[in-house]
């Protein structure tokens, strides 16, 4: 059982598990509550800006991440239809799946001492609320999240594709693994019967990109999300942007 005046951290995701490992080192006791009893796969990027070596370093886990193997990206593209914004990174960015990533930071959590407590819990004053983001019913188009991993050539980009009030972003990620996900709203993917394999068509240039690559495992799929009180904007590039 954990201590009275442990600290209770409700959500044992990335933020949950971060929140617990920097507690226990302060020597607190930690309790983390989540009813799912083990890491699993999220819809999710799985791109990591460079800062995040010196954020798993702080939290004593950048030497198991580095050990995962992940991939290592040198630049960006963002195609915006025919257009193509393109550069290299100041410092190499890393791709590392969810499903890694929240098991790693789980594991040291619980090896430090935290407490595991596998139920819902609702928040109360006091704790760590981690529990991510907001899904639920909301006024209007809603949106969703989808995500599946892919084999084939995995290339050394983080590259985003915007179509018509859709976006979808590509890297590769641990083991020769491409990952894909993006976000659209309701009633496109509707008129797609739900068919994100049809959605990567609706762009000649993530087209091109997918159209190497063979998915590995079904798509996963999140939602509504809510992000704020607006609608999803049209993602239409703008007179103005320059590349």
């Amino acid at each position: 059982m954990a201590e009275a005046n442990s600290i209770k951290v409700v959500g044992g995701g990335l933020a949950g598990c971060a929140a617990a490992l920097s507690a226990l080192m302060h020597e607190r006791g930690v309790a983390i509550h989540d009813p799912a009893r083990s890491a699993r796969h999220r819809v999710c990027g799985e791109f990591l800006s460079p800062e995040v070596h010196a954020s798993l370093d702080q939290l004593g886990v950048w030497t198991q991440a580095a050990a995962l193997r992940p991939a290592l990206m040198y630049s960006m593209r963002v195609h915006f239809g025919r257009r193509v914004c393109a550069d290299r990174l100041p410092e190499p960015a890393i791709g590392l799946s969810r499903l890694r990533l929240d098991h790693l930071l789980r594991a040291a959590a619980l090896a430090g001492g935290a407490e595991f407590v596998p139920e819902r819990q609702a928040p109360s004053a006091g704790c760590v609320l981690a529990t991510g983001r907001q899904s639920g019913a909301v006024p209007g188009d809603r949106i969703f999240g989808f995500k599946a991993h892919f084999s084939g050539p995995p290339g050394d980009a983080v590259e985003l594709y915007f179509g018509e009030r859709f976006y979808v972003g590509v890297n590769p990620v641990e083991d020769g693994i491409t990952n894909v996900c993006g976000l659209a709203p309701e009633s496109l993917l509707r008129r797609l019967d739900f068919s994100y394999d049809r959605l990567l068509e609706l762009t000649p240039a993530l087209r091109d990109r997918t159209r190497p690559l063979a998915r590995t495992w079904d798509w996963l799929t999140t939602g509504p999300l809510v992000y704020g009180p607006t609608r999803f904007p049209s993602l239409i590039p703008s007179p103005e942007l320059e590349c």
